[in-house]
C-alpha cells in the first residue's frame, strides 16, 4: 500500500500494477516457456525491501494516478465530444493514408545475443552452458540457454543467480564486441552504403535500388547477408523485410535466432499483421505506456483505432499522431535527412556507465574522467565542437538527477569536458550514485556557401603537392614540383614549422581570399577620396557603413553578419554599438580605391619594395586594419601585432 498525493487533492492509497512487473520481467527472444508468474515471484522476493523496489512502487503509484485522472476526464466527455474528436481523428486517418508507401524494401538486421555470441564464438566451450555477460551488480546480455531460465539483459546478477544457479558470469570485453560490429557493418555497407546503425548489433538497411538493380528481392538478400556475416564473422543474425522501418523491426524478432521473417508489400497484409501486433511489441511503447492504455482496453494495435476518439480526447496531438501511425502500420520509408551542407545532423553525444554504489569524491571524480575521455574520442570521431554539457547522475535511492550548464565557448577535447563536469558535480556533493553520465549537446555548425572553403580545406590545400606547384619557391629556399612535395614547399608550410596556430591561421585566410577570385578593379566599386567615377560617369555606390573587420583573423564582414564568415568568431559588441549610436565612421570596403592603392604603392617603394601594378616581382598586401602596405611575407607577423595590441 502507497499513498501518493498528486498536488491537486488526489490520493491514491492502492497500487493496482505490481513492482513486480519491471523491465526484468519483460521478456525476450528465446524466453518462450518460461515460467512467468515465477519469475515475477522471485524477481518480487528477492528485491523487496531494496532502493529499487520502492523506487518501482513509487514509479507505480504515480502512473496509477494519472490513469486515475485520466478515467475521471474520460467520464466528463458527452457523446457529442466524442463523435467530434471521432471525426477530426477520421480525417487526420485519412491524411495519413495517403501517404502510405508500399515501394520500399526495408530490412532490419540484429544480431543475435551479441555479446553472448562473441564470446560463445571465441570459447565454444561456453554454447551448452548458462551465462552472461556482465558480473554481479548487472547483466549486459545472457546466451540462449540461460535465458530458458528467464535470466535477460539489464537484470541485476544476484537476481539471475537466484534463476539459474549455474550461470556463469563472463567478463565484458567491448573492445572485442566494437571489432566484431564494424565486421558487420562492413557487409551491410555493400547493401545499402547509408544504412542506419541503431546500436552495435542492429541497422535499418534500405535495399530497395540494390534489389532494382541486381534483379532480386528482398528476402534473398536478407538471406545472402546472414549468410556474409556468418561467414566473415562466425555470429548469426534475424532479419526482418518490410515496407518500412517501424514494421522491419517489429518481423526481426519473429524467428529468432538465426532467422528471417518477411512481411509482403501489400495493403492487405499490412493491415492483418497490424491489427493482431501487441502493443509492446512496437517500437517506442514502454511499459509504462502499456500500462496507460491497457486501462483504457487497448492491447493491440487494432485496438487503437478503434478507441481513436477517446484517445483524441485523452491524449497529446503528437502521442494521436503516434498511435495512429502504429495502427495503419506506417513508419519513416527513407532514411534521415542529412541536412544542409555543414550541419551536424544530430542534437546530442552521450555516454553513462552503471557501477556499484559510489560516494568518495575521488572516485566519483575518477568516474567522470573515464566519460569525458569516452566522450571526447566519440566527438573527435566525428569532428563535433559542443556548448552545453549535461551531467546524468542516478543516485542509490534510484533518484535521477540532471544538471547542465552552457558553456562560453565550443569544446572538444577531454580536458575541457572534465572541467566542466567537475563544476557540475561539485553543486551536487555529497551524493551516492549508481550511474553516471554526460551528454554534450549545441554543436557547432559550419554550413558554408556553395563552393566556400572550410578552414581544414584550406589547411589541407595549403599543404598540399599541387598547391606548393603553382605558388613557386617559398620564402624558406624549398623547391616546388614533385621532388619536395613530402617537404612541404609552399610558404605556409614553411611558415607552420615555425608559427603557431594563430599565424597559419591568418596565412590561409589570404589564400582563401584568393581563391574567391580577384577583386574587380577599384575605380569600378567604390569613389576615391576626391569624389572620383566610374568609367561609365556614375558615382560609384559605397559599400555598408556597417563592415566590420574580424578582431581575431581581420577579415572583413558584411554590416549584418553577426560571426566572422571565416573563423566564426563573435562581433566585437562595440562595433554594433558605435553604428546604433550614429558615430560617424570611415566606411570600410572591400575594394581598395584608386588613391589608396596610388598612396600605399608610394609608401612601398620609398621603403623599397616593388609593387605588382609596377611590374614589379615581390607581392604586396595591404592590411584591413590599418591600411598599411608591406610585403605579404611579413603580413602575418604585422596582423599579429594587431592583435596582441587589441588585447
Amino acid at each position: 500500500m502507497v499513498k501518493l498525493d498528486d498536488g491537486k487533492g488526489l490520493q491514491v492509497t492502492e497500487v493496482h500494477s505490481s513492482p513486480m512487473d519491471t523491465v526484468f520481467t519483460n521478456f525476450k527472444a528465446g524466453m518462450e516457456g518460461v515460467d512467468k508468474e515465477k519469475v515475477k515471484a522471485i524477481v518480487h522476493d528477492m528485491s523487496k525491501g531494496s532502493d529499487h523496489f520502492k523506487n518501482e512502487q513509487r514509479k507505480a503509484a504515480a502512473t496509477d494516478v494519472r490513469i486515475h485522472r485520466m478515467k475521471q476526464a474520460a467520464a466528463r466527455l458527452t457523446a457529442d465530444q466524442l463523435a467530434g474528436f471521432e471525426r477530426a481523428v477520421d480525417a487526420q486517418v485519412c491524411e495519413l493514408n495517403a501517404t502510405r508507401d508500399l515501394s520500399r524494401t526495408w530490412l532490419h538486421v540484429d544480431m543475435d545475443a551479441f555479446f553472448a555470441a562473441v564470446e560463445e564464438r571465441d570459447r565454444p566451450d561456453l554454447k551448452a552452458k548458462p551465462f552472461a555477460v556482465g558480473g554481479i551488480g548487472m547483466i549486459s546480455t545472457a546466451n540462449y540457454v540461460a535465458r530458458r531460465y528467464g535470466v535477460r539483459s539489464a537484470m541485476p546478477g544476484f537476481i539471475a543467480l537466484k534463476l539459474c544457479p549455474q550461470l556463469i558470469f563472463v567478463k565484458s570485453n567491448f573492445d572485442k564486441y566494437s571489432k566484431a560490429s564494424a565486421q558487420t557493418r562492413a557487409v551491410f555497407r555493400d547493401y545499402d552504403p547509408e544504412f542506419e546503425a541503431g546500436s552495435m548489433d542492429e541497422a535499418y538497411l534500405d535495399v530497395t535500388e540494390y534489389v532494382r538493380l541486381h534483379g532480386t528481392t528482398g528476402p534473398e538478400v536478407a538471406a545472402l547477408i546472414r549468410q556474409r556475416v556468418q561467414q566473415e564473422t562466425g555470429l548469426t543474425c534475424s532479419v526482418g523485410i518490410a515496407p518500412n522501418r517501424m514494421l522491419a523491426k517489429v518481423c526481426s524478432d519473429r524467428n529468432k535466432p538465426n532467422g528471417q521473417y518477411e512481411l509482403p508489400s501489400t495493403l492487405a497484409a499490412v493491415r492483418q499483421f497490424v491489427a493482431a501486433l501487441e502493443i509492446r511489441k512496437v517500437p517506442g511503447v514502454g511499459k509504462v505506456t502499456e500500462r496507460i492504455l491497457s486501462a483504457f482496453g487497448v492491447h493491440v494495435a487494432a485496438d487503437l483505432h478503434t478507441h481513436r476518439a477517446l484517445l483524441a480526447a485523452l491524449f497529446s496531438p503528437v502521442s494521436l499522431d503516434f498511435f495512429m501511425r502504429i495502427a495503419l502500420g506506417l513508419g519513416s520509408t527513407r532514411h534521415s535527412d542529412p541536412g544542409p551542407d555543414g550541419s551536424v545532423g544530430r542534437k546530442g553525444m552521450s555516454c553513462e556507465r552503471t557501477f556499484r554504489n559510489m560516494s568518495e569524491p575521488r572516485d566519483l571524480e575518477a568516474k567522470l574522467g573515464e566519460l569525458a575521455e569516452h566522450l571526447a574520442a566519440d566527438m573527435a570521431s566525428e569532428d563535433l565542437k559542443g556548448r552545453t554539457l549535461t551531467l546524468k547522475l542516478k543516485c542509490s535511492n534510484f533518484e535521477l538527477r540532471t544538471r547542465a550548464m552552457t558553456l562560453p565557448k565550443y569544446i572538444h577535447t577531454a580536458s575541457d569536458i572534465l572541467a566542466a563536469a567537475l563544476k557540475l558535480l561539485q553543486a551536487e556533493l555529497p551524493i551516492e550514485v549508481r550511474l553516471m553520465g554526460l551528454r554534450m549537446s549545441s554543436f557547432l555548425e559550419q554550413v558554408r556557401d556553395p563552393g566556400q572553403l572550410s578552414l581544414a580545406e584550406m589547411l589541407a590545400g595549403r599543404r598540399s603537392p599541387a598547391a606548393g606547384a603553382e605558388a613557386g619557391p617559398s620564402s624558406a629556399g624549398a623547391k616546388a614540383g614533385p621532388s619536395s612535395a613530402g617537404a612541404g614547399d609552399y610558404e605556409g608550410e614553411a611558415a607552420g614549422s615555425s608559427l603557431g596556430e594563430g599565424e597559419l591561421l591568418e596565412l590561409s585566410l589570404q589564400d582563401w581570399g584568393r581563391r574567391r577570385g580577384p577583386r574587380p578593379p577599384a575605380e569600378d566599386t567604390c569613389p576615391g577620396r576626391d569624389g572620383s567615377r566610374s568609367p561609365d560617369g556614375r558615382e560609384a555606390k559605397p559599400a555598408a557603413m556597417g563592415e566590420w573587420a574580424c578582431g581575431a583573423c581581420t577579415l572583413l564582414n558584411p554590416g549584418l553578419a553577426g560571426r566572422c564568415e571565416a573563423c566564426g568568431q563573435r562581433r566585437r559588441p562595440h562595433a554594433t554599438m558605435a553604428v546604433r549610436r550614429g558615430q560617424k565612421k570611415k566606411p570600410k570596403v572591400e575594394g581598395v580605391t584608386l588613391d589608396r592603392f596610388l598612396a600605399g604603392k608610394s609608401r612601398a617603394a620609398s621603403r623599397g619594395i616593388d609593387s605588382p601594378a609596377s611590374g614589379g616581382s615581390a607581392d604586396i598586401a595591404e592590411c584591413s586594419l590599418c591600411r598599411e602596405w608591406l610585403p605579404e611575407t611579413q603580413l602575418a607577423q604585422h596582423m599579429r601585432g594587431h592583435r596582441l595590441s587589441h588585447r
